[in-house]
């Protein structure tokens, strides 16, 4: 008997959708692939902006506790704004997915048939600004349905059209209804294979890098970190390893930790957003500078080296290579250094009985010496240049 994805008292399935349904089997194929591959959901979710003609896609989980977004799968044009969209804490104002959380779970919701745009005359503070960032990127429309929740944690799935593509139709949405029993068992098959790829290699490769780092996969999942790393979050009181997360006892830098970490895995290099760089205050009162710089972690799947810079330790670093290598003078090797544990160009100034306008100085010339554009690029210049025997190269892919 011919398999069909319509009941009987549906009418025949218009001509338009014949190609669609002719890539369910592929998108199927796609989500029960995921348990098994290094790379999860992201083809499935790649394929699903192709087939559907998306803005963006995203696979994302929040804590039940505190409503954070704490690990995601992006895809499509648009990924940018969802990244933008949780930066500003929109999320805290986005009625489509309480909508979809309060009602049941079989399917997906839309807001052009389900739900509908919030009244202009009830659009104020958090709501006005979701409303704005909407419009500003030239949405349409959105859909989105619960994957999964427990008690910690729930998985959602959302996807925008803009509006050059209109609104979900209402026989695209059967199709994505069609889909949701299997991205829900494709998920749990997920869930229950606890090591997806074999990044075991890494752990060798950063326990020789001199700064305490850590790996982070594409979705912001630990991978790796190192003896110093682990030995520094040990010290501290509101940073800590959990499993395969870092955990922020403080929210605000738990949300900028997760943005900063998507912001250098997702976007592309082009993007002003290559290295990211976290400045947090401990209870403890230690200062500590987080460095983001994109990697591959497996061949085709992106990543995250974190460099953890304790501003009380002193960082190791070779000068005799970065003379060697930028022709950095003395002074400007200092200046390096200061830089590289987390200090102002104030207090750079105050250690070196220089004026801030002299570091400026100094800093533009390395700059300029370096081929760096910034202060995280320059850090990250720093601490490579320690590592390796060979400069890096800034803003470029690897054909």
């Amino acid at each position: 008997m011919e398999k069909s994805l319509t009941s009987p008292q549906q009418d025949d399935i218009d001509t338009s959708y014949v190609e669609l349904f002719a890539q369910y089997s592929e998108l199927l194929e796609l989500l029960y692939s995921a348990s098994l591959s290094p790379t999860g959901f992201q083809p499935f979710l790649d394929k699903l902006v192709e087939v559907f003609n998306l803005a963006d896609a995203t696979i994302y989980f929040t804590k039940k506790s505190t409503l954070d977004v704490y690990s995601a799968w992006l895809s499509g044009p648009k990924a940018p704004a969802l990244i933008e969209f949780v930066d500003r804490k929109l999320d805290s104002a986005n009625y489509v997915m309480d909508y979809v959380q309060s009602n049941p779970m079989s399917r997906f919701y839309s807001l052009d048939k389900d739900i509908g745009r919030s009244p202009i005359e009830t659009r104020t503070g958090t709501i006005l600004e979701s409303e704005e960032w909407f419009d500003s990127h030239g949405y349409r429309d959105m859909c989105g349905a619960v994957i999964h929740h427990d008690s910690e944690s729930v998985a959602c799935i959302a996807a925008h059209r803009l509006i050059a593509q209109g609104p979900f139709e209402p026989k695209e949405m059967l199709i994505l209804d069609n889909l949701m029993p299997h991205i829900k068992q494709a998920y749990l098959l997920y869930q229950q294979n606890a090591k997806h790829g074999n990044f075991s290699n890494w752990a060798n490769i950063i326990e020789h890098i001199t700064q305490p780092t850590l790996v982070l996969g594409p979705r912001v999942e630990l991978l790796q970190s190192n003896s110093k790393a682990r030995q520094l979050l040990h010290e501290l009181e509101d940073v800590y390893i959990d499993g395969q997360q870092v955990i922020f006892e403080n929210p605000e830098y738990f949300r900028q930790f997760t943005v900063k970490a998507l912001k250098t895995c997702c976007l592309d290099f082009s993007e002003e957003q290559t290295f990211q760089v976290l400045n947090i205050l401990d209870t403890s009162t230690r200062s500590l500078t987080l460095v983001f710089t994109p990697i591959q972690v497996e061949t085709g799947i992106q990543g995250v080296l974190v460099y953890l810079i304790d501003k009380t330790s002193h960082p190791q670093i070779n000068p005799t290579l970065l003379h060697d290598l930028y022709q950095l003078s003395e002074t400007e090797i200092r200046v390096c250094e200061y830089t590289l544990r987390g200090y102002s160009r104030q207090e750079i100034a105050d250690q070196l009985n220089r004026s801030p306008h002299t570091i400026k100085d100094h800093l533009k010339s390395i700059y300029s010496k370096t081929g760096t554009r910034k202060q995280a690029e320059l850090i990250v210049m720093i601490l490579t240049t320690t590592n390796l025997t060979a400069p890096p190269t800034w803003g470029e892919t690897k054909p």
